[in-house]
């Protein structure tokens, strides 16, 4: 498609061969595919491609101030505008594709839909993900004695099915603070006891045959 008119219109027939829609807007997602595919392969074909993309770039889209959208690839017709997310996302994949391997890490990384590089996605969710947990712990709750508020924090070696529950003297469970599928790494989880009388409790985390329990002090 690209290399039947030098660049990319913006629909395509496969099944006739045709144009269906001659403009091209600059978009990322082409070369934005090529650099995953050549991240996860390592195909030289692709470096090839984003070379051939950038090439065309500079001999149809380029101008005196920056780079335009063509109002047809058939007649390689310049308009009078560059969308930011030229600059913010096809140029960004285009460096990224030509940058040293290492320039960004994708053990810590993610790309949202607009290019965005963003780092310890997880830490809104208590996750520590510069951690490779070895085994299961279950920390003191903090603090301890607590009102109303206390935190839990616990590291799972697997991933696999959770429960966190709070348990009276007497052995009845009275709180279900976490009962869900959980990736493995580290944890700390707020909970509130708002909702119960003062006294002594127990929490016990229960992972993959792992069981642990702490005495915990709720008082108003």
């Amino acid at each position: 498609m690209w290399n039947l008119f030098g660049i990319e219109p913006e629909g395509f027939n496969y099944g006739t061969i045709t144009v269906t829609s001659p403009g091209y807007y600059l978009r990322p997602e082409l070369i934005e595919s090529i650099y995953y595919l050549y991240h996860y392969t390592q195909d030289p074909r692709y470096l090839q491609e984003g070379q051939v993309i950038f090439d065309d770039l500079m001999k149809y889209c380029k101008t005196p101030y920056g780079y335009t959208q063509l109002s047809s690839v058939i007649t390689k017709q310049k308009t009078d505008d560059m969308p930011s997310y030229f600059l913010a996302e096809t140029m960004k994949y285009l460096y990224l594709l030509f940058a040293p391997q290492n320039t960004i890490d994708w053990n810590t990384t993610i790309f949202n839909t607009e290019a965005h590089p963003i780092q310890d996605t997880w830490d809104n969710l208590g996750i520590d993900s510069s951690r490779v947990p070895t085994g299961y712990t279950l920390y003191q709750n903090f603090p301890n004695p607590f009102n109303p508020g206390t935190n839990f924090r616990f590291v799972l070696a697997k991933a696999g099915h959770v429960t966190l529950s709070i348990y009276n003297v007497i052995g009845q469970r009275v709180a279900i603070v976490i009962d869900a599928e959980m990736a493995a790494g580290e944890y700390t989880i707020p909970y509130s006891a708002a909702g119960l009388s003062s006294g002594v409790y127990f929490c016990q985390l229960q992972a993959d045959g792992f069981e642990s329990t702490d005495k915990i002090v709720y008082v108003k």
